[in-house]
């Protein structure tokens, strides 16, 4: 190895590293904010429960917190998904650029994609579906 790839290989490690945080970061969101709509859904049927959801017209609005959270659980999962194609693109690199740009990405990793991938579907799906239900048999 020559003495200038020996002084880009830990610029190539530490770029990598950066990348890797900012996908911990997002996967972290992403799981905080399925806890966060199981919450929810569970306090929701608490509230149905104890009060009726006829009695108590506030039920009909739990679909928007729930909805927006299902949104934004597709935009972390997204951007997850784009920063991975930026490691795997940064680890074939000869030098590095420090660049955290995934603009280049993005035409082949949609957000409608994301969003309805099988991973939000199936969670937030199902919660979604199981509450609908809840909400029309009461």
């Amino acid at each position: 190895m020559s003495e200038a790839e020996s002084q880009t290989y830990p610029d190539i490690v530490e770029h990598l590293k950066m990348i890797q945080n900012v996908i911990d970061r997002l996967a972290r969101n992403s799981f905080w904010l399925r806890g966060w709509n199981a919450t929810l859904a569970v306090g929701w049927l608490a509230f149905v429960t104890r009060v009726g959801a006829t009695e108590a017209p506030l039920a009909y609005l739990i679909p928007v917190p729930f909805a927006l959270l299902f949104l934004l659980d597709g935009y972390y999962l997204w951007q997850e998904r784009l920063f991975r194609r930026l490691y795997d693109h940064t680890r074939q690199q000869e030098n590095a650029d420090f660049s955290m740009s995934t603009a280049p990405f993005r035409a082949s990793e949609t957000y409608l994609a994301a969003v309805f991938s099988r991973t939000t579907l199936l969670f937030h799906g199902a919660l979604g579906v199981l509450l609908v239900l809840i909400l029309l048999t009461r």
